[in-house]
């Protein structure tokens, strides 16, 4: 395995986040807890003991965020990385990835590309304290394989391939992501959506934490972009006061009222179709739709449109 990633001061910082990412996995198995986050401020860092309600997680998945296309680093100049990774057949997560070509001796070698916008914006919520968990389809190989290429520490994981099902690989991840974290802020940033689109992930919790969950979609073709980012940052930035919550409640309302208006039953499968939005609330919609035109087999985005700007 060769890796161009890694710096000094992330090896440095790694085994105090070790340290908070078994933390992490007792607070996802026991529910909401009171968490000691070592926060990095002007003057160093300092701990602080932070509510749950406003102590955010972020689920990360490879693909999307951190691998991306050949054709990534040419658009717009976008700063990329390589490193080519060999995995087993034995350690191989086969539930949840399609199976390779192997070799003779049970390899299989890619390169892979990664980009450096996603990569920095991980570190970015580790050296800020937000704690960061795998919700990949590549389970345990997300620890073992691509955190050391990437320079990151070992994180949760929170999919199994026990108990793995769903209509899509969107339903199942969500599926399994929902029954996390109860009581706290949810981001789960994912390459492939749920049948229902991105409020699949808010109506699978609790009532209470609907309004404090977002799932933000990342094809793998093209990738992250700065506008990807930048939409998590201000989110997280809500999901961590008292007056955010109250922002991203009035969201929740606002669009759950343009969901009702866009809505029309069809009587044939009893499902809710919704009409793209159209004006200021609905500007984004046609960008994120054109991403995923080329991804999918036509007509499964017309079920995945339902909820999507939520």
């Amino acid at each position: 395995m060769h890796s161009t990633l890694g710096s000094t001061a992330k090896r440095a910082g790694r085994s105090r986040r070790r340290g908070r990412s078994g933390q992490l996995a007792d607070d996802a198995a026991r529910g909401p807890a009171q968490l000691v986050l070592s926060r990095h401020t002007a003057t160093g860092t300092s701990t602080a003991m932070m509510p749950p309600c406003f102590s955010p997680v972020v689920a990360i998945e490879v693909d999307g965020l951190l691998a991306v296309p050949d054709t990534y680093a040419s658009r717009a100049g976008r700063r990329t990385t390589e490193a080519v990774i060999t995995m087993s057949r034995s350690s191989y997560p086969r539930v949840t990835q399609g199976e390779p070509i192997w070799d003779a001796n049970g390899t299989w070698t890619k390169r892979w590309v990664f980009s450096r916008l996603g990569v920095d914006w991980v570190n970015d919520l580790l050296a800020r304290g937000i704690d960061v968990v795998w919700a990949s389809t590549w389970l345990e190989a997300a620890n073992t394989v691509f955190g050391p290429v990437l320079g990151f520490p070992q994180l949760p994981v929170v999919l199994s391939a026990e108990g793995w099902s769903g209509p899509t690989v969107g339903d199942a991840k969500v599926q399994q992501v929902a029954r996390r974290f109860d009581g706290r802020p949810l981001l789960l940033v994912t390459d492939l959506p749920p049948l229902n689109g991105r409020r699949a992930l808010g109506e699978s919790r609790r009532p209470a934490d609907r309004a404090v969950t977002r799932m933000q979609l990342i094809p793998g073709t093209p990738g992250v972009s700065d506008d990807d980012v930048e939409a998590m940052d201000r989110w997280l930035e809500l999901a961590q006061t008292a007056e955010g919550h109250e922002e991203l409640r009035r969201q929740r309302r606002r669009a759950l009222d343009r969901a009702r208006r866009h809505a029309k039953t069809t009587r044939g499968d009893d499902r809710i179709v919704s009409q793209p939005p159209t004006g200021v609330d609905g500007s984004a919609l046609p960008r994120l739709w054109e991403r995923y035109a080329g991804v999918f087999p036509s007509g499964y985005l017309d079920d995945v449109r339902d909820g999507w700007p939520d």
